[in-house]
């Protein structure tokens, strides 16, 4: 609506008129705050996703490692026990 229109109204119109353009000068505004705030978050979005992805790669394959190190170690554990008890056996037989 164009000022001229409004103006015939007098100073309501003049008010009017500054109000509507401050409002839709507000609306453009925050628009365009917001269009840049979503450029920024989905910049940031590929930066994380680009860094995390392969650092996740790499903490996957070390806690596989750290499993496989901790399932030896078990086994090699289980089996100490268990020739130590054989040898206790042994003990206990030849002192009888």
């Amino acid at each position: 609506m164009p000022i001229s229109a409004l103006s015939q109204y007098g100073i309501a119109g003049v008010l009017l008129s500054i109000l509507l353009w401050f409002a839709w000068y507000a609306y453009q505004s925050e628009r365009s705050r917001a269009n840049a705030n979503e450029l920024e978050i989905r910049r940031l979005n590929t930066i994380i996703a680009e860094q995390t992805v392969p650092s996740l790669e790499k903490a996957t394959i070390a806690l596989t490692n750290a499993n496989d190190t901790l399932k030896e170690a078990a086994v090699a554990i289980a089996w100490y026990d268990h020739a130590r008890g054989e040898i206790s056996n042994l003990r206990k037989k030849n002192t009888t």
